[in-house]
């Protein structure tokens, strides 16, 4: 079984709860952010448009089309071998 020090262990835990308070105002409306210290109004995480719900995509492949790929590129391969 892995042993890890007492003090590595809680350098981890230390991180990881400092981590969570820096990120915790963004999670905030923007009324309950301002109420907070100065130094933590400042830091916000720029949400990306995929998890600010700003992004729709739909990726779609027509059946046909990958069969006539695939045989094209058979055909090519048949030629190039005989």
């Amino acid at each position: 079984m892995l042993t890890f020090p007492r003090w590595k262990s809680w350098t981890v835990v230390m991180a990881i709860v400092a981590g969570i308070l820096l990120a915790l105002p963004s999670l905030l409306p923007a009324g309950a952010s301002s109420r907070l210290p100065a130094f933590l109004q400042s830091t916000h995480v720029n949400l990306g448009l995929d998890l600010a719900g700003g992004s729709h995509l739909l990726l779609e492949a027509k059946p046909g089309d990958v069969a006539k790929l695939r045989l094209d590129a058979m055909e090519e391969l048949i030629r190039r071998e005989y």
